[in-house]
């Protein structure tokens, strides 16, 4: 393979990569911080159990005294939930406007790298565009439909593989066919 073609392959193969594992790395921060949502409601919701148990044992012995000490008890729970709710709340919108951005730059980088792609898919020959995207070795989400689009514009990308003798002659050599002229 002549520096070409393998740049051409790098190329690609680098720009489905890179925006693959970032979206999956997003999707991964996204997933952890809901599961983490979820357990903070659950503690809080046996927090709030464990406060009616409270109540109930205090009017069992001395309901005064003991009225008094649980709603002491339960505006401190109820300080500490909302103040616990509020970072989460917090660390939340922060990862959100994190994953934005991150989702943004790699829209811009992504559409970038597609018409990079694109624009080299022409100066590969027509008849060994589906092998050259086949041997790609993309480890993305959706990596059938990345090919299957990809394949889709190698019918609109004009033969520019041609074009010059030279880069036609490297083609041909590169990719073993041993054609001339």
């Amino acid at each position: 393979m002549d520096v070409v073609t393998i740049t051409i392959l790098v190329v690609e193969i680098l720009g489905f990569a890179g925006a693959g594992v970032v979206i999956y790395r997003m999707k991964q921060n996204v997933d952890a911080l809901h599961d983490t949502v979820k357990a903070q409601a659950e503690t809080l919701k046996t927090v709030s159990e464990l406060n009616k148990i409270a109540l109930e044992m205090a009017k069992a012995f001395d309901p005064k005294k003991f009225a008094d000490a649980v709603e002491t008890y339960q505006k401190l729970v109820d300080r500490n939930a909302e103040a616990a709710v509020e970072e989460v709340r917090r660390t939340l919108q922060r990862e959100h406007e994190k994953t934005k951005e991150q989702a943004d730059s790699l829209s811009l980088n992504f559409d970038a790298l597609v018409r990079l792609g694109f624009s080299l898919l022409a100066y590969i020959p027509p008849m060994v565009r589906d092998e050259a995207i086949a041997r790609a070795d993309l480890k993305v989400p959706m990596e059938e439909k990345i090919r299957w689009w990809f394949s889709q514009l190698t019918k609109q990308a004009p033969d520019l593989s041609l074009s010059n003798p030279d880069l036609r002659e490297a083609l041909y050599r590169a990719l073993g066919e041993g054609r001339q002229g």
